[in-house]
């Protein structure tokens, strides 16, 4: 999957990345529900949000293609 579930981190409760990252301004995206039904689907079996897990997708993704650090 994406990487360790919460459950399975060693991070002290309630410190989990999610919580550590500072808010910015949503982002309104529209995904077929096939891609809404399978995103929904891993981060559930990554014990993650929806939200953490589009962001994780896109920020690997510009990583890779040396767009961001």
């Amino acid at each position: 999957m994406l990487g360790q579930s919460r459950n399975q981190t060693a991070e002290p409760a309630g410190q989990g990345a999610e919580q550590m990252v500072a808010k910015e301004p949503p982002v309104g995206v529209r995904f077929p529900a096939e891609v809404k039904a399978a995103l929904e689907k891993l981060a559930k079996a990554d014990d993650r949000s929806i939200s953490y897990v589009i962001n994780k997708i896109v920020t690997d993704y510009l990583r890779a293609r040396k767009l961001i650090k």
